[in-house]
């Protein structure tokens, strides 16, 4: 990798200057996010989908966000400057989904209809992006096109990443998309993967609550934006899956039928404890539902497991026995 500018000459172990863990223990530093819990600031977040799906009107909607400080789908973002570089969509298309979604100052597209065209990362002039603006968010699309070696090599992955790493390191954040295979995997060496440092997967699924892929070209299904199964980011986990649908030509959220009666348990959670009373095992919390909620015992079985870790944590209380413990704020 070249060297970063104002980097320290390496001439002896006395040089280098390193922290011990002990003082950086006693930083105050933590993560700060673009988008609430799911865009890491000064990081790389590759997005991964089949082609199809809608990766970039996705990306293009956090780039308006961002731009302006409003909110994504009801998460908060931190208004930066963002910079689209798009190495696929022709400029009739961009055109149209900005006259849909809005434009915004903040908010530049690096197209192939402008001279010059956007810079690859593999040539001699991708050092123009470390004279862009600090503070920036660079949404790349897509990966594959951003450079013209062999995505499939971890050689010429690395060179790649190395790069874009030292556009990070200037305080610039990533969002990488990227292209799956036609059975759901991301394309490419391992490397594109190794060397990120959160993963999003945005994916058609059966119905909203379910994490399985559907691969078939029913557009009427809804999609699903989540982690990818990777994170250095452990506040990520924090993350709810979010699920969307097209209508008109936009995203909008798709609303989970299970959304009320996930209420309703919460509720009962949280009265059961304001009532001064031990939390519920699983058999009486699930005789509860079905009396209160007039929901089967396997429907209150599923909703349990659905909604543990979101909004109930499912812990072991004294003897073994499997309690119900409402998060609080959830609703």
């Amino acid at each position: 990798m070249e060297r970063t500018q104002n980097q320290k000459p390496i001439t002896s172990f006395e040089t280098l200057g390193l922290p011990t863990s002990l003082e950086i223990s006693q930083l105050e530093i933590k993560v700060e996010w673009v988008i609430e819990n799911l865009i890491p600031m000064e990081a790389i977040t590759l997005l991964h989908s089949i082609g199809g799906v809608g990766k970039s009107h996705l990306c293009q909607r956090m780039g308006k966000a961002i731009a302006t400080g409003g909110n994504f789908f009801g998460l908060e973002t931190k208004q930066m400057n963002v910079f689209y570089i798009d190495f696929e969509n022709p400029l009739p298309e961009i055109v149209d989904r900005m006259k849909k979604i809005g434009g915004a100052e903040k908010f530049w597209i690096w197209h192939l209809g402008h001279d010059p065209l956007p810079i690859r990362f593999d040539k001699n002039e991708w050092q123009i992006y470390k004279t862009f603006p600090p503070n920036s968010v660079f949404i790349i699309d897509s990966l594959r096109t951003a450079h013209e070696l062999d995505e499939n090599s971890s050689k010429d992955t690395t060179f790649v990443m190395n790069r874009i790493k030292e556009i990070r390191a200037l305080g610039q954040t990533f969002i990488l998309i990227h292209h799956e295979s036609k059975v759901g995997g991301y394309r490419g060496s391992t490397a594109w993967f190794d060397q990120s440092d959160h993963i999003l997967k945005f994916s058609r699924v059966k119905k909203v609550g379910s994490d399985e892929d559907e691969f078939g070209d029913n557009f009427d299904l809804p999609i699903r934006l989540g982690l990818g199964g990777k994170s250095r980011f452990s506040s990520a986990m924090d993350l709810e899956p979010m699920y969307f649908k097209f209508e008109s030509g936009l995203f909008v959220l798709a609303e989970d039928p299970d959304i009320e009666p996930l209420r309703d348990t919460h509720d009962l959670l949280t009265e059961v404890a304001e009532n001064g009373n031990p939390p519920p095992g699983k058999e009486d919390l699930v005789k509860l539902m079905m009396e209160r909620l007039s929901v089967t015992q396997k429907k209150a079985r599923k909703l349990l497991d659905k909604g543990n870790r979101i909004y109930w944590n499912q812990i072991i209380g004294e003897k073994n026995k499997t309690i119900y413990v409402p998060i609080l704020g959830k609703f």
